[in-house]
């Protein structure tokens, strides 16, 4: 009584074939060579798109990390201008 309980699948026949279903998405007892050949040109388009969709979101990244850097480098080299500025300002006042 324990063991049905927790058990999800009764019987090993009844495994094999919830188990592939569910990670084929389709029976294989009723295989045809053309569906198994159009099922794993969906799936390589998939992967493909998803692929794609990867690398496009990649490279919008590396845009954006590549532009903060240069506003960075931007910055640094205003401070510095700024800073040589008032190190190398005349500490003399004029003489009237």
């Amino acid at each position: 009584m324990e063991l049905e309980r927790f058990s999800v699948i009764s019987s090993p026949a009844d495994a094999s074939a919830t188990g592939i279903d569910s990670v084929l998405g389709e029976s294989t007892a009723s295989f045809r060579p053309l569906a198994a050949s159009k099922l794993l040109a969906r799936r390589r388009l998939a992967i493909r798109e998803n692929r794609l969709e990867l690398l496009t979101v990649e490279v919008q990244e590396e845009r954006e990390r590549l532009l903060r850097a240069r506003l960075l480098t931007l910055g640094a080299a205003a401070f510095s201008l700024l800073a040589s500025m008032t190190l190398n300002w005349p500490i003399t006042s004029p003489i009237a």
